[in-house]
């Protein structure tokens, strides 16, 4: 398909000036942001039955999706062989992520313990919140080399994990990762943040106690005792079943077509199948070894299998090495474009983080429910506790 006609063709976009692509780049989110959020009336079949916070979740990716389709539009097109490097770029960005999403859970905890006070902090689930806009956290320090160097390693290690136990729990899920078993293990710890605490230091943090969230957790049951008296007095009303709105690539691809133009729609074909053999290779080993070949077919350096494992094994370990080591090659690139925004005083911080905050769906339940129970507990309906 020809893209010249197309607004956002990349003759027509900024990129020569660093200044004024960040600051494009930026008023595109806002735009399709504000676009989705505030036209409920055209997006309310895709939307109907789903949680709040997972709408809200779906949109942030949705966003993102869609300025990386309009910034790789020819990738997705062509799909040939010297584009290939570029489907590394987004992941090697999310993985440089990962180093902030640390960053901002060692702050987490401190607060959580109240040795450390943050001013866009209000309640735990404010960092949920932070999640999900890492880049635009004010409060975090700067990624430093060493941290790079720990990523590096990281990915070059047997233990690599870039998820978190993703069903259960988000990265900045305090509750579900400091959670011990009956053992004093906490399960949903991450790989990445073991590994990291390990170089650099900072597992003590977690002899740290969780006050905060006692007092959160005591706020809420003061809620769910009250649920419970109102439901011994009355039936209970039938329960509107709820649906979790999984933004993977099927569905990113699914909402494009609803909604989208033709440039939109004919890029997104492309995109779904860069990354159709990911999301099918979930369940099945089977499909993960399939996604495997298929990525080792891409190798343009040699690749060698480890030994001392099953033949399928060796396969998916090789390709996972393989990736890991594309990601790695281009995490130096992302720091370097990372201290080069800092440096120039250019960041993704957020102008006003409060505006955001009211339109965020799990921010404005929870800053509400605790309102109620401290209403509830004789207490002055603000959430200072």
């Amino acid at each position: 398909m020809n893209l010249d006609d197309w607004k956002y063709h990349s003759s027509k976009l900024p990129t020569q000036n660093t200044v004024e692509w960040a600051k494009y780049c930026e008023d595109l989110i806002n735009e399709f942001t504000d676009e989705i959020k505030n036209n409920p009336d055209k997006y309310d079949d895709f939307f109907d039955g789903c949680y709040p916070s997972c709408i809200d979740t779906f949109i942030t990716f949705y966003v993102s999706t869609k300025l990386s389709l309009i910034t790789s539009a020819n990738y997705y097109l062509e799909q040939t062989k010297e584009n290939r490097e570029f489907k590394y770029q987004d992941e090697a960005n999310e993985i440089f992520d990962l180093i902030l999403q640390k960053k901002l859970f060692d702050l987490q905890i401190q607060w959580r313990a109240e040795t450390l006070e943050i001013p866009q902090v209000r309640l735990c689930a404010d960092f949920i919140f932070w999640e999900q806009r890492i880049r635009d956290c004010p409060f975090l320090e700067l990624v430093t080399d060493a941290e790079v160097r720990v990523m590096e390693s990281f990915l070059k290690s047997n233990n690599f994990s870039d998820q978190t136990q993703s069903w259960l729990c988000y990265w900045q899920d305090g509750g579900e990762i400091l959670e011990k078993d009956e053992d004093g293990l906490m399960e949903m710890y991450p790989e990445w943040y073991e590994f990291y605490d390990g170089r650099m230091g900072t597992g003590a943090l977690l002899s740290l106690p969780d006050i905060r969230g006692a007092k959160e957790n005591a706020y809420m049951q003061i809620l769910r005792d009250k649920v419970a008296k109102e439901r011994e007095l009355k039936p209970s009303s039938p329960i509107q079943q709820m649906t979790m709105l999984n933004p993977d690539h099927k569905t990113i691809h699914e909402f494009i077509h609803t909604y989208e133009d033709k440039y939109f729609m004919a890029i997104a074909d492309g995109y779904l199948n860069t990354f159709a053999k990911t999301d099918e290779a979930i369940d099945a080993f089977e499909d993960e070894l399939d996604t495997a070949y298929y990525l080792l077919q891409e190798a343009d350096e040699p690749v060698y299998m480890p030994g001392g494992m099953p033949w399928k094994e060796a396969i998916v370990k090789c390709a996972q090495q393989y990736k890991n080591g594309k990601i790695a090659n281009e995490l130096d690139m992302i720091f370097e474009e990372y201290m080069m925004f800092k440096d120039a005083g250019i960041g993704w911080e957020l102008a006003d983080y409060s505006e955001e905050y009211r339109k965020d769906g799990l921010c404005k339940q929870m800053e509400d429910n605790m309102i109620k129970a401290r209403v509830l507990n004789g207490e002055p309906a603000d959430l200072n506790f």
